[in-house]
């Protein structure tokens, strides 16, 4: 479905927008629908296992925040690869939602 609504934009609607900002707004849309159709399952679950297994039930602020404590060093890393991961996942939005020309 989103490929059809991608298609769509681009060409059947694109071209016949004349207004700057609309075209900007259809651009959008597109990058919007782009990764509504390339993202994978939400993560979050995923996650959780990986951090559970890493410092079991222990808070993770606390383990960030002790100096002494040997994992967070690991689970900074960890956060760290969900942080990339997330903006790898993103960046076609990253890219559709620049700021507009002439914008402050």
């Amino acid at each position: 479905m989103w490929s059809a609504v991608i298609e769509t934009l681009r060409s059947a609607v694109l071209p016949h927008v004349d207004e700057p900002f609309a075209a900007l707004q259809t651009q959008r849309l597109i990058g919007l629908a782009t990764y509504a159709r390339d993202r994978g399952a939400d993560p979050t679950d995923h996650r959780n296992d990986e951090i559970r297994a890493l410092i079991g039930d222990d808070d993770v602020t606390a383990v960030l925040l002790d100096p002494h404590d040997a994992r967070g060093d690991r689970l900074r890393a960890l956060l760290v690869s969900h942080l990339d991961a997330d903006i790898a996942d993103e960046a076609v939005l990253l890219e559709h939602f620049q700021p507009e020309p002439g914008s402050s």
